[in-house]
This record gives C-alpha cells, sequence and structure tokens, in this order.
C-alpha cells in the first residue's frame, strides 16, 4: 500500500460519497471531507491527491497546496463550530496515504484524553448532514487560500 496499490483513498477520495464521508471540495492538492461520523462536530479529513506516505515526499508546492488546505478547513470549522482547539492529526498507519484528520476539541472535551477520531459513532439524520455538509461547503468555497 505504500506505493499505491490498492488505495481506498485514491480510488475514493474524489467520490461525492462513501460509506465514511462526504466531498465538501477539491483542490488543485486535496480532496475536502466530512466525515460520516461526527462524534466530534465539524470532524473533517483532507486527502493529498496523490498517493504519497509522508509530507516530506510531497513537491514544496504540492506540501504548501495540502498545507494551506487544511489551514482553510480548520477555518470553516472553527467559524462555524466555535471549537476551542483543532487537532491536525497525520497518522497513517492503517492507510499509508497522506491524509490529515481535522479533529475539533470542545470546551466539554477533557483536555488530557487521547484522541481517538474513531470513538463514538455519531451519525447525523439525513437532513442535518445535509445542512451541515452544504454549510461547510459554502464556507469553504467563500474564504480565500
Amino acid at each position: 500500500m505504500l506505493i499505491g496499490e490498492d488505495c481506498s483513498m485514491c480510488r475514493d477520495g474524489g467520490v461525492p460519497t462513501n460509506p465514511f464521508s462526504d466531498l465538501i471540495a477539491e483542490t488543485r492538492s486535496s480532496y475536502v471531507r466530512l466525515c460520516v461520523n461526527q462524534s466530534q462536530p465539524g470532524y473533517c479529513v483532507v486527502i493529498s491527491k496523490r498517493h504519497v506516505p509522508e509530507l516530506h515526499d510531497l513537491s514544496s508546492a504540492e506540501r504548501s497546496g495540502f498545507i494551506d488546505d487544511i489551514a482553510a478547513t480548520g477555518r470553516v470549522i472553527t467559524e462555524l463550530f466555535d471549537p476551542v482547539k483543532l487537532a491536525n492529526l497525520m497518522m497513517g498507519f492503517r492507510m499509508p496515504h497522506l491524509h490529515c484528520h481535522i479533529y475539533p476539541q470542545y470546551r466539554n472535551d477533557d483536555p488530557f484524553a487521547l484522541i481517538d477520531p474513531q470513538r463514538g459513532d455519531i451519525r447525523l439524520s439525513a437532513t442535518e448532514w445535509t445542512h451541515r455538509l452544504e454549510s461547510i461547503r459554502a464556507s469553504f468555497a467563500s474564504i480565500s487560500r
């Protein structure tokens, strides 16, 4: 999987919907997606368009675009959901395709708890999901990157 053979992120990163997330935006460098599990309101993932396992494997221009997309997504989450802090997690141990979980932390969250993006399973109703997705899309489209 390090070289991208049978990589589900390569295959599903740009599709409108998959079992784990829906596409918010496609940029020159990334796919920005809203995670189906909204255990933390606004939880998103930014996926590099090019399959690389590490940030340093991107060219300078690709890396700059990828980080700009992470920052833009964080700005949108902050404006819409008012978290106290964002955790930008680039792990990839199970899926070695460069991606960043943008995981909001809120006032009631334990600041000493280990962060686990798989924790909980909060699924929104279809109406709530559509509203959240559309509001994030509109905000993402309106910010300057």
